[in-house]
């Protein structure tokens, strides 16, 4: 489960190299795309802000890692493993998983009104991946428990 993950130093290393390799391609590609190219232009600079997204988060976690107590540490990894934080985590992973279901609910109707029916399609796949990926874990957990 999501809220089970471990946030170690291993896994903040590994975001921080593919923070810098998809930095690194997003500017790098930049610079060699025609100036007529705007929509690939535009996914690399996606794929830039991701990577420096992915390094910021990696690094201020390892620095974090770095310079706090073992006694804070301690204290931090008993606070994740608390049934009370698990329980909050999971109402708010049900609560968003909720709205995301709404909105892509409503983005294919309002695609659909618009006469975008590529853009429907694509929300409706979306929408349904999501709704198959629920019934197959509540499946899967419901035979496990």
């Amino acid at each position: 489960m999501l809220c089970k993950l471990k946030r170690s130093a291993k896994s903040s290393v590994i975001m921080l190299i593919a923070g810098i390799v998809l930095a690194a391609f997003g500017l790098l590609k930049q610079f060699t795309l025609p100036e007529t190219a705007h929509v690939m232009s535009r996914l690399m600079g996606m794929f830039f802000g991701l990577g420096s997204a992915f390094v910021g988060i990696s690094a201020i976690h390892l620095i974090q890692l770095k310079i706090s107590s073992p006694e804070k540490l301690k204290w931090r990894q008993i606070e994740e493993k608390d049934e009370r934080n698990i329980q909050i985590t999971r109402i708010a992973y049900t609560i968003a998983s909720i709205s995301a279901s709404i909105m892509f609910a409503g983005l294919v109707f309002l695609f659909t009104a618009m006469g975008s029916i590529k853009e429907s399609y694509i929300c409706l796949v979306a929408l349904l991946i999501q709704s198959s990926i629920f019934l197959i874990s509540y499946g899967y957990y419901k035979k496990k428990m």
